[in-house]
């Protein structure tokens, strides 16, 4: 299973969806590397890994920085383990035997607020650098004026301004 096609359709699809969700920073450089093994059938272990590790990295950054919103900690702590494990599994020697399956994925994504005029108040606050700027944001994200991404996207955003 470990070197299947479909699994690496299916890694890259998983994690380009929890980047679409914010939880995932860096990801959008990796994407189309991955979705080359999967066109080409090219699949490279080590080339994978050293994104997984990329990735685990970034998460392991994120989670000591803490830049996300405290109430989501466990699900970047999640998303680790998700991570790390699927690094043992195409680590893994043996496989089982199993039948070629055949798969079509595609994606695309659309910028669109949970409340726009919220969104560029922060963003305002931000590049003024106004103090409160934090607890603010996590205010607006637990009243869920606000989803992960634009979250993320404000405080870093906010931290590049400083």
């Amino acid at each position: 299973m470990n070197d299947e096609k479909v699994y690496v359709d299916f890694l890259n699809t998983y994690i380009n969806i929890a980047y679409r969700l914010g939880y995932l920073s860096e990801y959008h450089y990796y994407y189309n590397i991955i979705s080359e093994f999967s066109i080409t059938e090219n699949f490279q272990k080590n080339e994978l890994l050293n994104i997984l590790d990329d990735i685990c990295t970034h998460l392991k950054q994120d989670l000591k920085k803490q830049n996300f919103p405290p109430s989501t900690q466990n699900d970047f702590e999640e998303l680790k383990k998700f991570i790390e494990k699927n690094i043992a599994i195409i680590k893994q020697k043996n496989k089982p035997e199993t039948k070629p399956q055949k798969g079509v994925f595609s994606t695309h994504s659309i910028t669109h607020y949970q409340n726009e005029a919220i969104y560029n108040e922060l963003k305002t606050l931000a590049e003024n650098h106004s103090e409160g700027f934090r607890e603010r944001l996590d205010k607006e994200y637990v009243n869920g004026n606000i989803s992960l991404v634009e979250y993320r996207r404000l405080l870093d955003f906010y931290q590049k301004q400083g």
